[in-house]
Formats: C-alpha cells, structure tokens, sequence
C-alpha cells in the first residue's frame, strides 16, 4: 500500500492525475492545470470538478483511521431543527439519552 501511494504523489507532483468521465466514467489521465478536460471516449467537455480522482492520497490515508462517531452532533442538530419549527428531536433520530 505504501509503494501505490508513493507512486500516486509522483504523480500528482509532477501536474498529472488518473480521474474518470463524470459522464462516461471511462478513466483518464490529465494535467492538474487544465481549466477544462476533455473524455476522449464521449467526447464529453467540463471543468475538473466533473472528472473525479480515482483515488487520492487523501483517500487512502482516510482509509487507515478509526471512523469518527457523530453522535454529540445528532442530539445538536435534531434539536436545531426541532427549534426552527420543523417537526420534534425524535423526527431527526434523536431519541433521547436512553437510546444512546
């Protein structure tokens, strides 16, 4: 595992990425730089945020870690909403501390 992400941070340092056709999902390699990609399979034409990573070194690192539990923020949010007028605690899955 250590080596693939070695290798993607190569590549992501010299201006390059693998991602995919946000319409097609055919995979491509582009440069970092662009303001636009182009699919060569569908000929489909967007700014980046429409032709995803395949995986980042990000992504993978979050792989490694202890999944992070929420459950301080559901009390806070389904009391936030239940104040703003839309519905009770118990319609945005806080059910009180017995439930816990």
């Amino acid at each position: 595992m250590r080596e693939q992400l070695r290798i993607l941070q190569e590549i992501q340092e010299t201006g390059r990425n693998v991602v995919t056709c946000g319409m097609c999902g055919f995979v491509l390699l582009v440069y970092t730089d662009e303001s636009m990609h182009r699919c060569i399979k569908c000929d489909f034409i967007d700014d980046p945020c429409h032709f995803p990573d395949i995986v980042s070194v990000g992504d993978i690192e979050l792989l490694h870690q202890e999944p992070v539990q929420y459950t301080d923020d559901m009390y806070d949010d389904a009391d936030a909403l239940a104040s703003a007028g839309h519905g009770t605690d118990e319609d945005y899955g806080y059910y009180g501390e017995e439930y816990r």
